[in-house]
């Protein structure tokens, strides 16, 4: 499972993100892992392996689209 999050100017509202998304997975632990890509402001893309596992269902699939957008989750 990827979540693609965007950086935004404001480091406070991405350390939200973060929280939010850790929230998320930790109520929706499972066996894929997760890996988040990171978009930064200047269009460059950190890739990093969340140190959870997640249970790709469709409860935390709405969960995460609904907080992140929904072209912010893909299950591969």
């Amino acid at each position: 499972m990827v979540v693609t999050l965007r950086r935004s100017p404001d480091p406070s509202f991405d350390l939200d993100l973060l929280k939010r998304l850790d929230a998320a997975v930790t109520s929706n632990e499972g066996p894929t892992p997760l890996h988040l890509h990171v978009v930064k402001t200047d269009g460059s893309v950190v890739r990093l392996r969340w140190p959870n596992t997640v249970q790709p269902g469709e409860s935390l699939l709405g969960e995460l689209s609904a907080q992140f957008g929904k072209d912010s989750v893909a299950v591969d």
